[in-house]
């Protein structure tokens, strides 16, 4: 005989559906206070900082002036290869060719002085020797002169020697008066100092 029981499926428990908990109410937190301003005591000392930075500056600089790095003195000597430099020629240095610490070589132009004093020193020579030529000159007419003079009383005094002599031979035969023979002589003697005295004038 057919069983006609039917075969149930096997229960199944069915749990609650879990319900979501509301999140618990968390306690009120008390308002933050706002931040108050900047104190004023900060305030005061960041402004001496500042005060004090160029005090700080003045003394660290004195320190340092003062304090070995740099040092002065009345005689200290440079221990270094130097050379003076001079001209030849006392002068205003109008210009310089060289700067410091440059190399330079032999012959090579260092500073110009100004030329101003040279060319009137220039002019000043050319025009003593313009004077000194003018007076050579005028001394070699003195001389041609002197020369010319000496000449001159030398034919004169060659005369007066032919006079005085055929004077003192007529002399002795009286043809002559004793008073031409006398003045033949004087003038033979005048005329003979005077040219020796234009003789020592021309070797002067």
């Amino acid at each position: 005989m057919p069983d006609n029981t039917q075969v149930l499926p096997r229960p199944v428990a069915v749990q609650p559906t879990a319900r979501r908990r509301a999140p618990e109410a968390q306690p009120e937190r008390p308002a933050e206070p706002k931040k108050a301003p900047r104190s004023l005591r900060r305030r005061s000392v960041r402004w001496a900082l500042f005060a004090l930075l160029p005090v700080a500056l003045i003394a660290g600089g004195y320190w340092y002036v003062t304090g070995g790095q740099v040092m002065t003195t009345d005689d200290a000597y440079v221990e270094a290869e130097t050379v003076g430099v001079s001209t030849d020629v006392s002068g205003i240095v109008n210009e310089i060719d060289v700067t410091e610490n440059q190399h330079v070589g032999a012959g090579q132009a260092l500073d110009r002085l100004d030329p101003r004093q040279f060319q009137i020193a220039l002019d000043n020579a050319k025009a003593n020797l313009a004077q000194t030529s003018l007076t050579i000159d005028s001394m070699k007419v003195d001389y041609r002169r002197m020369l010319s003079d000496v000449a001159a009383q030398q034919a004169q005094v060659g005369l007066d020697q032919a006079t005085y002599d055929r004077d003192a031979v007529l002399a002795r035969t009286d043809v002559v008066s004793k008073a031409n023979y006398d003045h033949a002589r004087f003038t033979l003697e005048a005329d003979q100092n005077k040219l020796q005295s234009l003789r020592q004038q021309a070797a002067v």
